[in-house]
């Protein structure tokens, strides 16, 4: 069932398990299906990873100024440590689609307000599906 949520959402089925250990298998064929990738094709798929990090970039398949920013900002802030990357080489792009944030990394999770259904409001009655059963 993960590596079908994980194939849908285009995400590594063990990000989908909170301190799941990556499948070396999966990250090889990664790797040769990235590198044979035409550019375009990466930077699209690129845009598409930086949307997951809450990035607001279009899918051009080009390197415009949006997706520089946002590629800097999210690498500053996440992978500074790597120093400089070329995200069109599967040494730069790897920590950016693995590290993809997923609710329980905590920073999103902390950042993300409950739902306001959760949250009752006054004057409103609240019901569940138990309390409808037999009405």
């Amino acid at each position: 069932m993960l590596e079908l949520v994980g194939k849908a959402t285009n995400t590594p089925y063990w990000r989908c398990i909170p301190g799941g250990k990556p499948d070396p298998v999966v990250v090889e064929n990664m790797r040769r299906a990235y590198e044979a990738l035409s550019p375009e094709l990466k930077l699209g798929l690129v845009q598409v990873t930086l949307r997951k990090y809450g990035e607001p970039v279009q899918i051009t398949q080009t390197l415009d100024e949006d997706t520089q920013r946002a590629l800097q900002k999210v690498y500053s802030e996440r992978y500074a440590s790597l120093g400089e990357l070329d995200v069109m080489t599967w040494k730069g792009f790897e920590p950016l689609f693995f590290g993809v944030p997923m609710a329980w990394d905590g920073q999103l999770a902390e950042m993300t307000p409950p739902p306001a259904a959760r949250m009752p409001q006054e004057g409103v009655p609240t019901t569940t599906a138990n309390d409808r059963v037999g009405s």
